[in-house]
């Protein structure tokens, strides 16, 4: 709930995508950097109006410095879509299309997220009466839920995919598949068992030095959880908040490579003052610079 009190601040957009080493020391001297990483099959119907719940859930107290969203089956409103996040997230962050980028070692840290599509090798049956005997979120220290059935955890554990990428552990129930508009699993003559289709894995580059003194300090996933309470899609979105840590770079790569979106920002902050505009109490008087 505090980071949604906390998303008003004014940002501003640097010159520069990266940071030279004496301005990264003066700006960010631990060097540490949040990013949240959030995954939705939307089953191609629009999302709801309200955001919050997936973009700055409750249990977020700070706004994170970089928003990651990946999204499958999407909505068609495109455009929509990009207006209601900017929206949600105010402009103390802008809103960067996205880029096709080579996920291999060119990079320090790289999040492959989405629905991956892997399932639980159990019956329906058994995986529902273990959902209806126990109450989640799962204690942390626990062994991992269900998931000794899960594939994906197979295929990570074998190395026969997604080769260095490690996850968090789960403590939600399965994010699929659901009966659009309610909270019950898949009723339809398809009878498809829950599954944890929706997932968020991470990897960092290793034997490198922030400053030539200090190793890389290992990526922590500070949350990891799913959004029961959107219920437009037959899947749950899925999301986390990572702590990294930044090394000085070169200041010769132009902001976003050239993929801001200025019409986007602005209708996001245009529609986000109009809100508050009109919420109970709020003064009649508004504008967006």
């Amino acid at each position: 709930m505090k980071a949604r009190q906390r998303n008003f601040l004014q940002g501003k957009v640097a010159a520069n995508s990266l940071l030279g080493a004496n301005e990264l020391d003066r700006t960010c001297p631990n060097r540490e950097l949040t990013i949240f990483v959030g995954t939705w099959n939307m089953n191609g119907h629009s999302p709801p109006k309200e955001l919050n719940d997936f973009v700055l859930p409750v249990s977020m107290e700070h706004v994170p410095d970089i928003l990651s969203f990946g999204t499958q089956e999407s909505t068609s409103e495109r455009y929509d879509w990009e207006v209601s996040l900017q929206e949600t997230i105010g402009p103390s962050h802008i809103l960067f299309h996205s880029a096709s980028l080579d996920v291999t070692q060119n990079f320090d840290y790289v999040f492959w997220s989405g629905d991956l599509n892997f399932r639980l090798a159990s019956p329906r049956a058994k995986v529902l009466e273990w959902i209806n005997n126990t109450s989640f979120p799962l204690p942390s220290h626990l062994p991992h839920g269900y998931l000794h059935h899960d594939q994906l955890c197979s295929v990570l554990a074998d190395g026969a995919a997604f080769k260095g990428f490690s996850e968090a552990k789960i403590t939600f129930p399965p994010t699929y598949k659901y009966d659009p508009g309610t909270q019950n699993f898949d009723t339809s003559s398809k009878q498809r068992a829950p599954a944890y289709t929706d997932r968020i894995l991470f990897k960092q580059r290793n034997h490198r030095r922030l400053s030539g003194h200090h190793e890389y300090p290992p990526l922590q996933c500070l949350v990891y959880d799913s959004v029961p309470s959107i219920t437009t899609s037959d899947h749950k979105p899925v999301w986390g908040v990572f702590k990294t840590y930044l090394r000085p770079g070169l200041d010769n790569i132009p902001l976003a490579a050239g993929l801001f979106n200025r019409d986007v920002y602005l209708e996001g902050l245009k529609r986000r003052a109009a809100t508050m505009c009109n919420a109970k109490g709020a003064s009649t008087v508004c504008s967006v610079q």
